[in-house]
Order: structure tokens, then C-alpha cells, then sequence
């Protein structure tokens, strides 16, 4: 079977793109990929008002120490101010799953390792926490809260403890039970069914991963959506359906969405009484209505203009709710409500693969006019859209200047900050401790890892969003550095 066809898109949650692939790494037994995490996280947390579910991405940078995490840039939105509790999953070494919730309320915090917590990285976490915090100008005393929780006994289910560790924890619970070890394969099952049928297959094509708007069309068998021009028969979703191990995953899908459409659709004799006695009733004032309107025609040619005037109504109405792409001015990121700058797509996706959007702000645009001296002729390229839709600060740029371009400059710093993420994940999966501990004694490797602990707050503190070095590299630089040092300084433990 293709990869093309396991990358088949089945729907969205929120902002989160959910394809074949990633169900298949829910329901069997194996790594779950961050996307998967945050969709379900995001499920999960739907019904409490006052949380806030952190993305991965964020949580990691806010654990970790990293120095984006205190710039007044990082997340606008004050999740310290707006919500009573915060919670989220953090990726240890890129690999391992653990847990962080927050009862602001309180005051208190929660860390939770499917492996079991390890106090050295408790008190890196306070520390690392404590100082997110107060950038964000809460000063609060923390203190620990310990939650009792199943261990983990695999090598790839610690995905599925920190989805049920949330649960508990969102319910008040201070224990978690309720399950073992040998459920995990049932509770993958059903967390595979909990996002697939909180997707909403309507909102992008299942082919391209485009936003549909006009000329689509739904599979009759799945019901995904896709593109007139991208429609396949059968489509990708059916041919993993009919075929191997996706046939038995899909299989126990639909079925799970079998019982749950009997059961939705139950109604009583006197509720379908009711609804035959509504239409029956619409029925008869349509009839009244019409034979009005017949027997007086001015008042139907009135009622015709007034209806031709709602319609435009609607329609300008539309209009102006509609995102205008060449504006692109004022659009919202997923973290930071209040942010206001132009979106702009990612330059490092390959030919055919969804593009990821950035949000460049004025004060990113700020940092680059101080680091590379942009015109506004360059400025236009990189960002696009018309030019009396660009911000002040870039119009009155002179045409031409003599710009400090660099490998980076087609890059936004949130494109930027994803491609150090990336390289620090790929060294940590596919690089071992072992090799970096290789005939080094340990009495050598604790002062090593001594002295780049020195050296990696040395950096920190030097290296900010105001450095040369963060400026031409567009934040690339220092969060590279930082997360090799510290995959390095993790190895050496």
C-alpha cells in the first residue's frame, strides 16, 4: 500500500489535521505523534471552561528553560490571567511522553512521568516553570501536588498514560486508576475512535489537505470530502479500508459510529408524532401563504425586492466576515488571540504537502529591519499580498537598501523556531546517549556535563531575541544551540 494513501486526510479538530497515518499510530502499538496528542488534549479538555490546553510545542519550550518561552512574544495570550488551570504534555528527550497541569487557583503543580518522576527533573520543571510564570507576572510560591498513577511498562504506551492521566486530573481525582496495563490495547481502540469521530470531515479535502469551499464532494461510503478536481474513485480512505491491517482498524470505527448514529436516531412514537403534527402545520401556513400572495400581486412583488434585499444583505455580510488573502492583516495564531500581523505560508514544505502558516508581526518585522537592513522591495517579496496593505513601518522603507540577506531570510522566526525543533527531535531519536557517553568514565562525563550546564545558561542569558546571532539566524541560532547542549548535557546524566 502507498504512503499517498495512508496520508489521506479523514478531518480536523480545531486547527489539527488528522489523517489516516495518525489514526493507524493511535490504534496500534507504537510511538503517537504530536498532532495526535494535541487533538486529543484538545477534546478532552473541550468541556472544561476555565482550562487551557497547551500545545506540545509551547510546553516543551516552557519546560525546558527555553529563552522564547520568556520573551514577551511567546504565547500574547496570558493563559496565567484568563484561565484557572493549565495543563499540557511535554516530550521528553523526543521520545517520551509526560504530563504538566497547573491549578493556578491553588497554586499548586503536577508532574507526571508514565516511568515515574525523577526529582532532579521535578526541580528543573519548578524552576523552568516558576520563571515562565513570572515573566508572565505571576509571582506565586508553587508547590508540588503528587498524583498516584499506573506505571508504564512498554516502550511506546506512554501516549496513551498521559491522555488518561489528564482525564483524572481534569476530573479532580487525586489517584489514577481504573485501568492496567494489559487495557492499553483497548484504550487505544478507543481513543481511536474518539478522534475519528470528533474529526470534521467537511472542512478540508482529503487529497490535497485544501480548505474546501465550492465544487466539492463527499465519499458515500466514508464521508470524507474532497475537491471536484481531486475526487478519486475509490477514494484513498476507501482503499486503506479495504485492504489489511486498515480494513480491521476502519472496521471497529464504523462500527463504533454505527452504534452511536442507532442510538442518536431513537426516537419515541410520540416524538415522531410531534414532528408529523410540525409539518403538518408548516404545511398549512405555507398553503395560506401562498394563496395570499397570489390573490394580491403587489404585496408579492414587495415581498420579492425585500427578499432580493436580504440576500444581498447576506451576502456582503459574507463578504466582510470572509478573510481577505491579500490583506492578510489582523489574522489570529492558534496561541495568541491578540496577535495582529500578516500570515504568511511556510518556504520547507515539499511540493504537494499541506503548507503551514505563520504570523509575522510588526515586531518581528522590527527585528529584521535592526538584523538585515530589508527594503521594502524585499520585504514585499517575502510577505506578499498588495503593497498598501503592508504595515507602516514597511512602506516608509526606502526601496532600496543594502540588505544582509542570509540562508534565513525567506524564513519567519516561527518557521525558524520549527526547524531548530525539528533538528533537536531528529538528534534525539536517532542519536543514542550511549554513543555520547563512549569511553568517557564517569567522573569525566559529570564534569563535562557540569561545565556545558554553565556554558548553556551562559547562552541563555546572552543569546536573546536581541542578539546578533538570534537576528540573522531569525531565532534558529540560539534555539539550536540550546537544544543540542542540552541533548548532550541529558546523555551525559
Amino acid at each position: 500500500m502507498t504512503d499517498l494513501q495512508w496520508d489521506s486526510l479523514v478531518g480536523c479538530i480545531g486547527p489539527y489535521s488528522i489523517s489516516a497515518a495518525h489514526l493507524k499510530s493511535l490504534y496500534e502499538p507504537g510511538y503517537i505523534p504530536d498532532v495526535v496528542i494535541d487533538a486529543l488534549m484538545s477534546v478532552i479538555c473541550k468541556k472544561y471552561e476555565d482550562v487551557y490546553s497547551v500545545c506540545t510545542q509551547s510546553m516543551t519550550k516552557i519546560l525546558v528553560g527555553s529563552q522564547r518561552a520568556k520573551s514577551q512574544y511567546f504565547c500574547k495570550k496570558n493563559m496565567l490571567k484568563c484561565y484557572s488551570k493549565v495543563i499540557g504534555a511535554h516530550l521528553v528527550n523526543g521520545n517520551h511522553w509526560t504530563l504538566f497541569f497547573c491549578d493556578l487557583k491553588k497554586q499548586t503543580i503536577t508532574y507526571m512521568d508514565p516511568f515515574g518522576e525523577e526529582e532532579e527533573r521535578k526541580n528543573d520543571i519548578m524552576k523552568n516553570w516558576s520563571s515562565f510564570a513570572e515573566a508572565k507576572g505571576c509571582t506565586f510560591e508553587w508547590t508540588w501536588t503528587d498524583v498516584a498513577h499506573p506505571q508504564q511498562e512498554d516502550g511506546h504506551s506512554c501516549g496513551v498514560h498521559v491522555l488518561m492521566f489528564a482525564q483524572a486530573l481534569l476530573d479532580g481525582k487525586t489517584l489514577v486508576e481504573g485501568y492496567t496495563s494489559a487495557e492499553i490495547p483497548q484504550l487505544r481502540a478507543q481513543f481511536c475512535h474518539t478522534l475519528f469521530s470528533s474529526s470534521d470531515r467537511a472542512v478540508k479535502c482529503t487529497v490535497c489537505w485544501g480548505v474546501l469551499m465550492k465544487n466539492k464532494v463527499c465519499c458515500p461510503k466514508c464521508g470524507v470530502h474532497s475537491h471536484l478536481r481531486c475526487q478519486r474513485t475509490p477514494c484513498g480512505i476507501c482503499l486503506i479500508c479495504s485492504r489489511g491491517e486498515g480494513n480491521v482498524m476502519f472496521q471497529h470505527l464504523q462500527n463504533q459510529e454505527s452504534k452511536q448514529t442507532e442510538e442518536s436516531t431513537r426516537q419515541t412514537p410520540d416524538d415522531k408524532d410531534q414532528q408529523g403534527g410540525e409539518k403538518r402545520e408548516t404545511y398549512k401556513t405555507d398553503k395560506v401563504e401562498v394563496k395570499k400572495d397570489q390573490s394580491k400581486g403587489k404585496k408579492r412583488k414587495a415581498s420579492h425586492s425585500s427578499n432580493r434585499k436580504e440576500k444581498q444583505e447576506r451576502n456582503e455580510e459574507r463578504q466582510s466576515q470572509n478573510l481577505d488573502m491579500d490583506s492578510d492583516v489582523g489574522h489570529e495564531s492558534e496561541e495568541a488571540e491578540d496577535i495582529k500581523g500578516i500570515k504568511v505560508f511556510g518556504r520547507l514544505a515539499l511540493t504537494g504537502q499541506k503548507k503551514t502558516q505563520y504570523i509575522v508581526t510588526e515586531e518581528e518585522m522590527q527585528r529584521r529591519i535592526k538584523g538585515e537592513n530589508m527594503s521594502s522591495n524585499v520585504f514585499r517579496d517575502l510577505l506578499g499580498g498588495r503593497k498598501k496593505n503592508l504595515p507602516e513601518v514597511v512602506r516608509t522603507l526606502p526601496k532600496k537598501m543594502k540588505t544582509k540577506t542570509s540562508i534565513f531570510s525567506a524564513l519567519t522566526e516561527g518557521e525558524s523556531s520549527d526547524l531548530a525543533a525539528g533538528l533537536t527531535k531528529s538528534l534525539c531519536q536517532n542519536v543514542s546517549p550511549e554513543l555520547v557517553r563512549k569511553d568517557i568514565s564517569d567522573q569525566s562525563a559529570e564534569v563535562t556535563r557540569t561545565t556545558l550546564t554553565s556554558v548553556r545558561a551562559n547562552l541563555q542569558s546572552g543569546l536573546d531575541s536581541a542578539s546578533p546571532f538570534s537576528l540573522i539566524t531569525h531565532t534558529f541560532g540560539p534555539q539550536a544551540v540550546d537544544g543540542v547542549l542540552g541533548f548532550i548535557i541529558d546523555s551525559l546524566k
